[in-house]
């Protein structure tokens, strides 16, 4: 009876095993389909505050170093008391790069602009891959103030999965524009 009562167990305890093996290998599995991943990642600066990360000033966030901290003035600002203001000679920043897309991400994009002179719409934000996709965004959404506000959605393709996506300010036009308050919200399916 003892003996029956140990294989009885032994038995429990290798079904037990087997279960878990199996739990593993599908968690591993749903891990590598994406079903385990942060639904949203929150990209934000205010353009107020640099630090230094490999020599240069940048804005710093909770899961991003954001670009474009050398081009920090005090001359206008949407928020707070400073904003950045690109010029034909420095047309790109403040930007930031998602290392490797994993094939299921949307991202909303949007940013405070406004022209020291002449027109704001040269101020455009741009999510590029490099030998991909290349999207201008300045469609504008709301005014105040003199400042605009431009927002966009930008979809990659699953064909540019494990590939960097850039995000960044440019400044296409031959005037300096203001850029304050940028926020990018990096949604997954």
């Amino acid at each position: 009876m003892e003996e029956q009562s140990k294989l009885f167990k032994r038995k429990w305890v290798e079904f037990g095993r087997a279960i878990l093996f199996w739990i593993a290998i599908l968690a591993g599995i749903a891990y590598l389909f994406g079903f385990f991943q942060v639904s949203k990642v929150v990209v934000k600066t205010d353009m107020e505050e640099t630090v230094f990360a490999k020599g240069l000033p940048v804005f710093r966030t909770d899961h991003y170093d954001i670009s474009g901290g050398q081009y920090l003035t005090e001359e206008a600002a949407f928020s707070g008391k400073s904003s950045v203001l690109l010029t034909p000679e420095n047309a790109f920043g403040p930007g930031f790069t998602i290392e490797r897309l994993k094939g299921n991400e949307w991202i909303e994009i949007q940013i405070w602009r406004k022209a020291k002179e002449g027109k704001s719409s040269d101020g455009q934000m741009v999510a590029q891959v490099l030998g991909g996709l290349w999207k201008a965004c300045s469609e504008v959404v709301e005014e105040k103030d003199g400042w605009e506000k431009i927002s966009c959605t930008v979809d990659p393709p699953f064909s540019n999965k494990g590939k960097a996506l850039k995000i960044y300010c440019w400044n296409s036009g031959n005037s300096a524009i203001y850029f304050d308050d940028l926020e990018v919200k990096i949604n997954y399916r």
